[in-house]
């Protein structure tokens, strides 16, 4: 599983909260949800659903976080880069 972490339009996204009841019903390759907590807890904790599942199910593919801000991106992605990520960033950017 890919997991792509971006700040964007999110209102048309359901929420990062609802994650756990989406991802068995995504019939696509791709799972966009909206992240507006910047709380690292709470981005760790959704990160680590969507890897869980992804260890045991193919689709979807990819889950595209769409972040409210600057802030929430940094903690959805530093919890990414922490504990996730197959490389780790030369540098915080």
């Amino acid at each position: 599983m890919t997991v792509e972490i971006i700040c964007g339009d999110i209102s048309a996204l359901p929420s990062s909260d609802h994650a756990t009841e989406l991802l068995p019903l995504t019939d696509g390759d791709t799972l966009a949800l909206s992240c507006t907590d910047s709380d690292l807890k709470a981005a760790y904790r959704l990160l680590r659903a969507i890897m869980d599942y992804g260890y045991e199910h193919a689709q979807p593919s990819r889950v595209r976080l769409i972040c409210a801000d600057e802030a929430s991106r940094r903690a959805y992605s530093f919890q990414w880069n922490m504990w996730f990520a197959a490389e780790k960033p030369k540098h915080e950017d």
